[in-house]
């Protein structure tokens, strides 16, 4: 008989079903994890047993805590970066490796023989490259209230990771980061901690309709990043290598003016 957890996506509902998996004692090998959105709707497997986890902070907070004593910084952040992944295999890779980090300690940092290892780092790698993408082209506009507002549809779940290096850049700032993928906002107001939310449907009207008002704004920015190129230099497959297509759907200068 296997065992499969079901859980959020999210930082308490994966760690959550890694310390139910050695609460319940079935064994690590009849056990794994997998994501509520990846198994809604599948076929169930044969022989095998599904539970639902439902996020639990003190339970995720502990995993996190006994992870943080044992092992070194690197592998602690592993964990935390392959959470944020777009990876419907990262809350069961999570939970091997916690498992081969428990048994070897560091050395798992360098143990490349095993698939669970190599699948973490490349986890972590995609998270950390396209945080480093968004952490450069991400763009704010103003919107009443002398707030900016940034909207990005990323891959993987990085406002989390986004907010620290942006509170560092505009510490007097009152701004908004929205992924709009996931609709979910990170807010910071100057001298306070910053705060994350998903947003109402009013709430996100009130977003659209304020970026809505910037458009004369932003065909100004268009304008002006045209008069400053030189097309017999344009390099559009540079351009693409630079900033990838996905990046561009909230960059001005890659939009095409309004018609009319």
């Amino acid at each position: 008989m296997r065992y499969i957890l079901q859980c959020e996506d999210s930082i308490e509902g994966i760690f959550s079903a890694v310390y139910i998996a050695w609460e319940l004692k079935y064994g690590h090998e009849n056990t794994s994890i997998a994501l509520w959105d990846v198994t809604e709707g599948q076929t169930p497997e044969l022989f095998s047993e599904y539970i639902r986890v439902e996020p639990d902070s003190l339970k995720a907070e502990k995993v996190l805590r006994t992870m943080k004593r044992q092992c070194c910084p690197l592998v602690y952040e592993r964990l935390f970066h392959a959470a944020y992944a777009d990876a419907e295999d990262k809350a069961d890779v999570i939970y091997r490796y916690i498992r081969l980090a428990l048994k070897m300690g560091n050395k798992v940092l360098n143990h490349l023989s095993d698939a669970t290892v190599v699948r973490m780092m490349e986890l972590c790698r995609a998270v950390g490259n396209e945080r480093h993408h968004y952490a450069g082209f991400l763009r704010f506009i103003e919107i009443p209230g002398n707030v900016l507002l940034a909207r990005y549809e990323p891959k993987g779940r990085l406002t989390e990771l986004l907010m620290p290096h942006f509170v560092d850049r505009f510490p007097e700032e009152t701004f908004i980061i929205w992924d709009v993928r996931r609709n979910v906002a990170g807010f910071h107001i100057p001298g306070r901690e910053y705060f994350f939310m998903e947003l109402t449907p009013q709430e996100k009207a009130h977003l659209w309709e304020y970026t809505e008002e910037r458009i004369d704004a932003e065909n100004l920015w268009k304008t002006f990043v045209e008069s400053i190129s030189i097309k017999e230099r344009e390099n559009k497959k540079l351009q693409r290598n630079n900033i990838p297509l996905h990046f561009r759907t909230f960059m001005p200068e890659f939009q095409k003016e309004e018609e009319g």
